[in-house]
């Protein structure tokens, strides 16, 4: 049951920032699959009991391993079509194509279908949040192999599971979570405003008088 509310909580603070539920489940499913993964790395590899230590470990590291996953959406939710770093992006993957560098500006200005702009939006991302999550992952692993040569054994536990939840957090955050957001993840239009739009066409719309339909509903919604 902790382990469950531990989760809901991490959720809700993905919300918060993403503001998009469907970004929120992809997310919350990535650190449940991390989760997973931590208690066959302590079970399964490592032959522990399932003990105070184990349970504490899987409770307290949701709300950690969540943060690296969390960056990486709240960033790919911020990436709008036409932004300078999605342009970029864009060219360096048509200079990694073999492109001409004479036709990329044409080729970067031409609109981008749904599952190409979830792929930009993905690899800008990464390229933002990429290096500071490496770094993030390598001070936390570095400090953490001092704990694994202490002679109480709480110590070394605690270390190699500070070690195995970085390093399952750092890959799911940069890897599973870019390949899942290029296939499903949302568009970029926030989810409010998606909102705002199917009520003004689908409620105002045919309540409102008409000649109020193309003013006020607008005006409000847009």
């Amino acid at each position: 049951l902790t382990i469950i509310l531990s989760a809901v909580c991490g959720g809700f603070g993905v919300l918060l920032f993403t503001l998009d539920p469907w970004l929120t489940l992809i997310v919350l499913t990535i650190v449940i699959g991390v989760m997973i993964c931590l208690g066959g790395f302590m079970i399964v590899l490592m032959g522990w009991a399932i003990g105070p230590i184990e349970v504490i470990a899987l409770v307290v590291f949701i709300g950690y391993s969540v943060t690296y996953s969390l960056h990486v959406a709240h960033d790919y939710s911020r990436v709008r079509e036409g932004s300078v770093d999605l342009r970029n992006a864009q060219a360096h993957a048509c200079r990694k194509a073999g492109v001409p560098e004479g036709v990329i500006e044409a080729e970067i200005s031409k609109p981008l279908a749904p599952h190409e702009l979830r792929r930009a939006r993905a690899r800008v991302a990464v390229l933002r949040m990429g290096g500071a999550t490496l770094s993030s992952g390598a001070s936390t692993i570095g400090t953490s192999t001092f704990l694994l040569v202490c002679t109480l054994t709480i110590f070394p536990k605690l270390g190699a599971v500070v070690i195995a939840v970085t390093l399952i957090s750092v890959i799911a955050a940069l890897v599973v979570l870019p390949a899942v957001l290029s296939l499903v993840g949302p568009g970029p239009t926030p989810l409010y405003v998606r909102c705002a739009r199917y009520l003004r066409v689908h409620v105002l719309d045919r309540v409102l008088p008409p000649g109020w339909r193309r003013d006020k509903s607008h005006r409000l919604l847009n």
